[in-house]
C-alpha cells in the first residue's frame, strides 16, 4: 500500500508523529550515552510512581467481569511491570560506564561477567553480574552462545547507526499479551540500534497507552518517541512509512504483513513487504522431562515448574508449557501426570481475554475428542475455559498439537520410545528441532544424578538443540524478564519459512553475534524456594514488588527484602 493512498484516508494524528519522529532521528543517533542513561533514569523513576495504577488497569482489562482481578494483576507484576524494570537497571548497568568514556568514535559499554571457549565457540555469561543478582536466584547461570568463530564484540549496531549519522525511523507493531513487550522491544530499538521508535499498540492491550504515555514522556518530549492505538488501517499506513520494523505476535500475523495475505504465501508468491522486517512469534513450547530418578520434593518442585507455567497469563505467553516431551517407559511418568492434573485442577479459571481463545481451546477439543482431559472446574464459557491436558499425543510430524500453539490453558503430552538417557537426549534433540513447530524457546528439566552421570551428554544436547532460548531446570520465559537474554527464534529463519520469526531483542549487553541463550539452574533453588510463578508461592506479589526495588536503584535493604520474600514463601 503505497503512503499517497493511506494520507487519502486520512491519519493526522500519527502523520503528525511522523514528521516529528523524521525530524529528530538523526539527532538521536548523537546524543551522548551520558544523556540517553540520564532519560532511563528519569522513565525509572515516572514507572516507579505508576505502578498501581499500571496494576490496577491490568486488572480490570485481565481478569474482566468473571476472574479474579488478583491473580491478573500478580500475572502482569510478573510478565509486565517486572520484566520493564529489570530491561530498564541492565541498559542503566551496560550503559553506565560507556557514559564516561565516550570519544567520536569509540564507546566502551559494561562487559559481560565472563567469556569461555567450548569446541570453538564462545559462550558469554551474562546472568548473574555479582554478589546481588547471585544471590536473588541462586546458581541460575546464563551465558549466550555466539556464532561459531566470532568474537564477544559489543555495540555494532549502535556504533554503525551513530556513525552514519542519519538515523532511522523504527515500528514496533506492539504484543497484546505481555506489557513489557512492547516496552522492550522499543527499549532495545532506541538504545541498542540506535532508532527512533513509533510504537503501535495490539489492540488486545489498549489499557497500556495510558502507562505508556506518563512512563516514556521524557523520550516523547524529545519527538524521539511516539505510540498509537490503531487497527489494521493505522498499521498499513506506519509500514509504508517506516524504515525498519518489529512485531511480537503470530506468524499468521508476519505472514499476512510480508506477503499481502495468507493466501499469497500459500501459492508461494514473493514477498511484498521488503523492508527489514524482525520479528517474534512464539512456538509449541517443549517441557521436556529427562527421565531420571526424582526424589518426591524434586517430583513436586517440577509439577508446580510446569503447572505455573501453563496457568501464568491463563497461557497467553509465546514461552507457556505447551507440550510435555517424557520417555515412554519413564517409572514416575504415570505419577507425575497425576500431580499434574491434580495440582492443575486447584487454580482458579481465568478470564479468557485474548482474542481468540476460545476458537483455538475448541479446535483442540475437537482435534483429540474423548482424549482431552478436562481438570478442575470444568464449566466452559465464552470467557471462562477449563484447564485440560492431552495425553500421550503421538510423537510424529504434522500432529496438530506439534504444530499448532493454542495459546489457551491447554497442555499436550508426547513420549519418546527410548530407553536411556543419552538414547533419549538425542532423540529428544531431533524430534524437537525437526518435528515441533517453532524455534523460540524450550524448557528442560533434569535430576541432579542424571546431569553429573551425562554431563557430557547433556552439554551435546544443548548445543544440538536449534532453539534461540533454553532453559535447564528453570522456565525459558526467565530469559526475558531478567533481561539480558538475546530473546528470538534461532538464527535462519526466513520470510518462506518464519517458524519464531527473524532477529533477537533483548540482548542489552549488544553481544555482536548471538546465536542463542541457556540458562542453566539447580533441580531446585537453595533450601526449596519457589520461583514467583509457581501457584503455591504465597508471597509472589511482595517478592515482585521487592525485586522491583532492588532494580530501581534502591539500597541493599532492597535486596534483603527480595530475598526474604523469596525465602519465605
Amino acid at each position: 500500500m503505497s503512503q499517497s493512498s493511506n494520507e487519502k484516508k486520512g491519519f493526522p494524528d500519527l502523520e503528525d508523529k511522523v514528521k516529528r519522529l523524521r525530524a529528530h532521528q538523526a539527532e538521536w543517533t548523537q546524543v551522548s550515552v551520558a544523556e540517553k542513561l540520564s532519560i532511563l533514569k528519569q522513565i525509572q523513576k515516572l514507572a516507579l510512581g505508576v505502578i498501581d495504577e499500571w496494576l490496577a488497569l491490568a486488572g480490570d482489562w485481565k481478569a474482566g467481569k468473571d476472574g479474579n482481578k488478583e491473580l491478573a494483576q500478580l500475572d502482569e507484576m510478573q510478565g509486565g511491570v517486572y520484566a520493564f524494570f529489570r530491561s530498564l537497571s541492565v541498559l542503566i548497568q551496560v550503559l553506565t560506564p560507556a557514559a564516561s568514556s565516550e570519544t567520536a568514535d569509540k564507546i566502551v559499554f559494561a562487559k559481560p561477567p565472563g567469556v569461555r571457549e567450548v569446541n570453538g565457540q564462545k559462550r558469554v555469561k551474562v546472568y548473574p553480574n555479582g554478589v546481588a543478582e547471585g544471590a536473588l536466584f541462586p546458581n541460575l547461570n546464563i551465558e549466550i552462545y555466539l556464532e561459531p568463530g566470532t568474537d564477544a564484540t559489543q555495540g555494532k549496531e549502535y556504533l554503525d547507526a551513530k556513525k552514519r549519522g542519519t538515523g532511522a525511523l523504527a515500528l514496533v507493531l506492539g504484543a497484546g499479551n505481555q506489557a513489557s513487550i512492547p516496552l522492550v522491544d522499543s527499549l532495545h530499538r532506541m538504545f541498542v540500534r540506535n532508532d527512533v521508535v513509533f510504537l503501535k499498540h495490539n489492540p488486545a492491550a489498549e489499557y497500556l497507552s495510558d502507562i505508556v504515555e506518563k512512563i516514556m514522556q521524557p523520550l516523547i518530549q524529545r519527538d524521539v518517541f511516539h505510540h498509537a492505538k490503531g487497527g489494521i488501517a493505522e498499521g498499513a499506513y506506519l509500514l509504508d512509512v517506516c524504515d525498519n520494523a518489529h512485531m511480537t505476535g503470530s506468524d499468521k500475523t508476519y505472514e499476512t504483513i510480508v506477503f499481502g495475505s495468507l493466501k499469497n504465501k500459500q501459492e508461494g508468491k514473493k514477498p511484498i513487504f521488503t523492508k527489514e522486517f524482525t520479528s517474534e512469534l512464539g512456538n509449541v513450547t517443549p517441557f521436556v522431562i529427562v527421565p531420571g530418578a526424582y526424589s518426591d520434593a524434586e517430583l513436586n518442585y517440577l509439577v508446580q515448574q510446569v503447572v505455573g507455567c501453563v496457568v501464568n497469563n491463563n497461557s497467553f505467553n509465546c514461552v507457556a508449557a505447551k507440550l510435555l516431551v517424557v520417555q515412554k517407559d519413564w517409572p514416575q511418568r504415570a505419577k507425575f501426570m497425576q500431580a499434574i492434573k491434580t495440582e492443575l485442577a486447584k487454580v482458579p479459571r481465568k478470564n479468557a481475554w485474548y482474542p481468540g481463545a476460545s476458537a483455538r481451546y475448541d479446535a483442540f477439543l475437537k482435534q483429540y475428542g474423548n482424549k482431552v482431559e478436562i481438570v478442575g472446574e470444568t464449566e466452559k464459557t465464552e470467557k471462562l475455559l477449563p484447564w485440560a491436558i492431552i495425553p500421550d499425543v503421538p510423537a510424529k510430524k504434522g500432529e496438530y498439537a506439534l504444530c499448532n500453539e493454542a495459546f489457551c490453558g491447554i497442555l499436550a503430552e508426547t513420549a519418546l520410545d527410548t530407553h536411556s538417557v543419552p538414547e533419549f537426549l538425542t532423540a529428544c534433540a531431533k524430534f524437537c528441532n525437526d518435528d515441533v513447530w517453532g524455534n523460540l524457546g524450550i524448557s528442560i528439566f533434569i535430576d541432579p544424578s542424571s546431569e553429573k552421570q551425562y554431563a557430557a551428554e547433556f552439554d551435546q544436547y544443548l548445543c544440538d538443540l536449534k532453539y534461540g532460548g533454553i532453559a535447564v531446570n528453570t522456565w525459558v520465559a526467565t530469559l526475558f524478564a531478567i533481561g539480558v537474554a538475546a530473546w528470538g527464534g534461532y538464527p535462519g529463519n526466513t520470510p518462506e519459512n518464519i517458524q519464531s520469526g527473524i532477529g533477537f531483542v533483548g540482548n542489552l549487553y549488544m553481544l555482536d553475534h548471538a546465536q542463542k541463550t541457556v540458562a542453566r539452574a539447580p533441580t531446585m533453588l537453595l533450601m526449596g524456594a519457589k520461583y514467583p510463578w509457581f501457584p503455591t508461592h504465597k508471597t509472589a506479589m511482595k517478592l515482585l514488588r521487592s525485586m522491583v526495588e532492588f532494580e530501581s536503584g534502591s539500597t541493599y535493604w532492597g535486596f534483603a527484602k527480595a530475598l526474604w520474600n523469596g525465602m519465605t514463601a
